[in-house]
């Protein structure tokens, strides 16, 4: 798991989401990024890539 988001958190997101997706229209994919793919994580136009680990991109 990566440090930015433990499991219980991703589960509880998780369960949040499913809650209000049509699962007939709708998906939810969850890609985990290791560290050592972080440097190749490319970033077009405004904005870097997040460092601060308070932030949760759902």
């Amino acid at each position: 798991m990566i440090s930015n988001l433990t499991n219980k958190l991703l589960d509880k997101m998780i369960d949040a989401v499913i809650k209000c997706i049509n699962a007939d229209k709708d998906s939810l994919q969850i890609y985990e990024i290791c560290e050592g793919c972080r440097p190749r994580i490319k970033v077009y136009g405004k904005g870097k890539v997040t460092e601060d680990e308070e932030v949760i991109v759902v």
